[in-house]
C-alpha cells in the first residue's frame, strides 16, 4: 500500500511541475497530513492548497514588480514627497494601499462594495461610456 502512495506522490509532483503550481508541490505532503488527521472534506483541502498557492503567487508578484520599479532600498510611500509631484493624490494612493478604491467620480469607497460598484457602472458601461 505504501507502494502506491509513494508512486502516487511522484506521479502528483510531476503533474504540479507540468502545471506549474510549485507552491501546492510544496505544501500539499504537510497540509494533507493535516487533512487526513482531523477529516476534512475535500473542498476544504483544495481550498487550502490554492489558498497558499495564490498567496505565494502574490508574494513573488510583490518582489517582481519592486525588483523591477528599482527602488533605492528604504524608499516606501510614508519617504514618497508627494508635493514634488502635483499629480499624485496621496489620498487616493494611501486608499488604494490600505485597500481601498478610487471611483471616477472621485468617491472612496472600501472594498467591500465592491460588488454594488461593479453594478452601479453595468449601466454606463451599456450605454458606451467608460468609467
Amino acid at each position: 500500500m505504501k507502494t502506491n502512495n509513494a508512486v502516487d506522490a511522484a506521479k502528483l509532483s510531476l503533474l504540479l511541475n507540468a502545471l506549474r503550481l510549485p507552491a501546492i508541490k510544496v505544501v500539499w505532503p504537510r497540509i494533507a497530513g493535516q487533512a487526513d488527521k482531523e477529516g476534512w472534506p475535500a473542498a476544504r483541502f483544495l481550498a487550502a492548497i490554492t489558498e497558499h498557492e495564490l498567496a505565494e503567487r502574490d508574494r513573488r508578484r510583490i518582489e517582481r514588480h519592486l525588483a523591477e520599479a528599482r527602488l533605492l532600498p528604504g524608499k516606501t510611500l510614508d519617504t514618497f514627497e508627494f508635493e514634488a509631484v502635483p499629480m499624485i493624490s496621496k489620498a487616493q494612493v494611501m486608499a488604494i494601499t490600505a485597500g481601498a478604491i478610487w471611483r471616477a467620480d472621485r468617491r472612496f469607497h472600501d472594498l467591500s462594495d465592491a460588488p454594488a460598484i461593479a453594478s452601479a457602472k453595468a449601466p454606463r458601461r451599456a450605454h458606451g461610456r467608460s468609467v
